[in-house]
């Protein structure tokens, strides 16, 4: 049987499961079992044939994430109700985040789904009209305007709760880690509360910042998050601070994730990297100075204004989430022209072109966790510093203890990477327990 056919009998076999779902439902639990694991078989072999088409176009984490998603969704939670990809149970994401899903997993999961369905339209398995209800009404679910006005109330509420308490540790020190996380989120974009305990406690040891308080705190800046530029994000099973703006582009807190695997963060001095707490701060810089000059002398923007326009220069480049940096020079330029500034001639938008190079090569990124491209050359993935190793390298154990590399991303990824025997994995994975590093745990 070819495999196009073998899927349309999938299929059908689907639809006579939906067609008949009201009857099923009445069987006897055993009889009632065998119909929900046969629905799981069905579901299974689409998304295998989903997974192989998307394999080459995605990165493995990515692929694995969107397996899994489906897996659970459709095979651990719909089809132990008979609910069929065909059915109207699929169309309501918001509800399953009652029954203990994470609004992150299902935006997840309404990413994969509207992929997927995207497929079954592709093979002639489902209707035109089908997919687009479908697609049109995931769409609809999960955005951030829906998800700030569920929560609006409730947040008011403890934030005034938040107000009238006390200090978790004093004034000043919750005022200075509140300071830490939007310094984070300005330069790494996301980073955990895990990892940020430890580079605020190794920058700051005098403070003895006892972990269940530090807690306290990112817990009660998750509630405050509307006046601040960074989200504590609760809804991981590793807490995590995000800037704001990634809130609403899932897909680049995705991509921002499965680009900086593996990758140290750039851990500036205390007073330089608190400079980062304010919104668009950058540093002085030839580069910098030379991107001023062109604003001033080429495109003649009046010197009350280029601040503004250098910082949305920076901006951008800083949080770029793409895989190709050309189109960084296209959006700047664009956002010039809509103000009647820009290059408007050949000439003028090749030496803007330079200008913005240089000063890309000297700016810290999202995409390489603070660094600057001309930095980052000289940085190693943790994750290769692994290969090979019987035992932890003495350049891993200093990233480790300066904070640089998440020590808990280390035992995951050993965890999870088969070309390391067991017992190499277990040794190593102690090794790092055995380096008695700050956690939140």
């Amino acid at each position: 049987m070819s495999k196009k056919l073998n899927l349309q009998n999938t299929i059908n076999q689907i639809k006579y499961i939906q067609n008949h779902q009201e009857s099923l439902l009445k069987l006897d639990p055993d009889q009632y079992d065998r119909q929900v694991t046969k629905l799981s078989m069905l579901n299974q072999k689409l998304i295998d044939a989903f997974i192989m088409t998307i394999t080459d176009k995605y990165t493995g984490k990515t692929v694995k994430k969107h397996q899994r998603n489906l897996t659970f969704f459709l095979n651990e939670y719909l089809a132990y109700h008979l609910e069929t990809i065909l059915g109207e149970e699929i169309l309501d994401l918001e509800y399953p985040i009652t029954k203990g899903f994470t609004t992150t997993e299902m935006r997840e999961t309404k990413t994969a789904l509207k992929k997927f369905y995207h497929f079954l339209l592709d093979q002639q398995l489902i209707t035109t009209e089908i997919a687009n209800k479908v697609v049109d009404t995931l769409n609809s679910q999960l955005t951030l305007k829906k998800i700030r006005q569920s929560l609006r109330k409730e947040n008011e509420y403890l934030k005034k709760m938040v107000s009238a308490a006390q200090p978790v540790f004093s004034e000043t020190t919750d005022e200075l880690i509140k300071n830490y996380f939007a310094a984070f989120a300005n330069l790494y974009g996301r980073i955990s509360c895990d990892q940020a305990y430890r580079i605020i406690c190794r920058q700051n040891p005098e403070l003895k910042l006892a972990s269940t308080k530090f807690v306290d705190l990112a817990e009660r800046l998750t509630y405050q998050s509307d006046e601040l530029n960074f989200l504590v994000d609760q809804s991981q099973a590793q807490p995590q601070i995000i800037h704001h703006t990634l809130l609403s582009h899932p897909d680049k807190l995705m991509w921002l994730s499965d680009q900086t695997m593996g990758m140290p963060f750039a851990i500036l001095r205390k007073p330089k990297l608190l400079k980062y707490a304010e919104n668009e701060y950058f540093e002085p810089s030839p580069s910098l100075k030379a991107l001023m000059n062109f604003y001033q002398d080429v495109l003649e923007i009046p010197k009350k204004e280029i601040e503004r326009y250098v910082k949305i220069t920076v901006s951008i480049i800083r949080t770029w989430t793409d895989d190709k940096i050309s189109g960084i020079y296209s959006t700047v330029n664009d956002a010039l022209l809509d103000d009647g500034y820009g290059c408007v001639n050949h000439e003028m938008l090749e030496e803007f072109i330079q200008v913005l190079i240089n000063l890309y090569n000297d700016t810290p990124r999202w995409a390489l966790r603070g660094f600057a491209p001309s930095q980052s050359r000289m940085q190693t993935n943790a994750f290769e510093l692994l290969n090979g190793q019987k035992n932890l390298n003495k350049r891993l154990i200093r990233l480790i203890k300066f904070a640089q590399v998440d020590p808990l991303k280390i035992v995951l990824y050993l965890l999870g990477n088969s070309n390391i025997d067991k017992d190499t994995s277990n040794r190593l994975q102690q090794q790092i327990i055995n380096l008695h590093i700050p956690s939140l745990d």
